[in-house]
């Protein structure tokens, strides 16, 4: 899968979109949608030093904007990295680990996407809060 948007692309696009300052750095992750074979999105998320004051979507195929909110700026939006990912689900530090989404009882927004983590006994999911899932629905 190519995405054909820059993760920099996305960060000026959807800064526009939910009206964040330029001074306020953004970054963008790529997620994959595992309800579209072939789909992906950006997830751009604007954070200041007290936490993440924006976050929104961008179709990676053709840019448009998706779901956004403005956020209170206490903490972060993106608790759980891939590193983090790995260790909760008790895989190695070598695993696979990748943004996913689709909808069901573990996420039911795309701007809470999952780690898709390679791990001893298989494939697991790990939440925004630390959950692991062994499945998606």
């Amino acid at each position: 899968m190519m995405a054909e948007l820059t993760a920099e692309q996305a960060v000026s696009i959807s800064r526009a979109q939910v009206d964040v300052d330029e001074r306020v750095p953004g970054r963008a992750w790529l997620v994959r949608r595992l309800d579209r074979p072939g789909a992906a999105y950006y997830l751009v998320v604007f954070c200041t030093e007290s936490g993440s004051v924006a976050v929104a979507t961008v179709d990676a195929a053709t840019s448009e904007v998706g779901t956004s909110a403005r956020l209170p700026g206490g903490s972060r939006h993106l608790r759980i990295d891939a590193a983090r990912a790995r260790a909760i689900a008790g895989a190695s530090e070598e695993s696979e680990a990748e943004l996913i989404w689709a909808p069901g009882t573990a996420s039911r927004s795309p701007l809470y996407p999952l780690w898709q983590v390679a791990g001893p006994n298989g494939r697991v999911y790990v939440d925004q809060r630390g959950v692991v899932w062994k499945g998606l629905r």
